[in-house]
């Protein structure tokens, strides 16, 4: 037995979960992205939207709770299989990881856009909360509180694809593929 490890215990697998969790409360704590997922207007950073009716809306300020509670922001993954409402969404996945030599994790943020409400008065919604995104994650190095339980990460984005969902469906899918590269705390001591 190799007692350089005996005890110790892995941490792969919790930093994945504390990873997507981070990124989860990253996003939803932001107030513009929170507008753009709940208000299908032209202009849903705007204190007055105008719907894609022509009526105007009154948009007050979106809270957390409120985006949980339509879940349009969930760290629970996304499969092509799932059956998409015709509301705007985003979703995390973390499809693979490498522990080996290089330390690097992959995190997939997917975004899905009904094409009725896709185009705002500023571009179109899914480029727009995949930039805001990534004005968020992209080349971030957390060294905070949180990166002394994991480790230092730091997110890059490194690949995107844009497609119609299926094409039984009107829903655009935005999937941003971000490389997290990992100074890994692989195993720590094990407390009885």
């Amino acid at each position: 037995m190799n007692s350089k490890y005996e005890f110790t215990i892995s941490n792969k697998l919790k930093n994945c979960s504390m990873l997507l969790d981070y990124v989860y409360e990253k996003v939803l704590n932001n107030s513009e992205i929170r507008r753009m997922v709940y208000y299908d207007t032209r202009n849903p950073l705007d204190d007055i939207g105008v719907g894609f009716d022509g009526k105007t809306i009154q948009q007050k300020e979106v809270s957390v709770k409120q985006v949980r509670e339509k879940e349009l922001i969930s760290p629970l993954g996304f499969t092509l299989d799932i059956d998409p409402e015709l509301k705007t969404a985003i979703y995390f996945n973390l499809p693979k990881g490498n522990f080996s030599y290089n330390h690097m994790l992959y995190l997939d943020v997917n975004i899905l856009c009904p094409t009725q409400y896709i185009i705002t008065s500023t571009g179109r919604r899914d480029f727009e909360i995949g930039q805001m995104i990534a004005n968020e994650l992209d080349r971030l190095c957390v060294e905070n509180e949180f990166s002394e339980d994991i480790g230092n990460v730091e997110f890059e984005l490194v690949d995107f694809e844009n497609t119609r969902l299926s094409k039984t469906n009107s829903v655009m899918w935005l999937k941003c593929r971000y490389k997290i590269g990992l100074v890994p705390i692989d195993r720590v001591i094990k407390h009885d």
